[in-house]
């Protein structure tokens, strides 16, 4: 499963050319009709595009990753996960 490239299709179809442009402020994508929810992922969707480092996780991994009801004893920086 590619995370990235699966929720940039998905927002880029639900909020066409909010993607296209460099950046966007939280007002800007709320006057461009982005539900409140959907910003967060739209910040990191317009920093993921530069680099567009895609990450291809197992069926069984992936499903363990989406499935997580509680939150990861730690968290695994992008920078360390960006040599791999």
């Amino acid at each position: 499963m590619v995370f990235a490239l699966e929720y940039y299709n998905k927002m880029k179809k639900k909020y066409p050319h909010v993607l296209d442009d460099e950046w966007m402020s939280d007002l800007d994508m709320a006057m461009q009709g982005v539900e409140l929810d959907d910003i967060d992922i739209m910040h990191i969707l317009q920093l993921w595009k530069k680099d567009k480092m895609l990450y291809n996780f197992a069926d069984q991994t992936a499903f363990e990753i989406l499935n997580q009801t509680t939150p990861p004893d730690y968290t695994i920086s992008s920078d360390f996960l960006r040599p791999l």
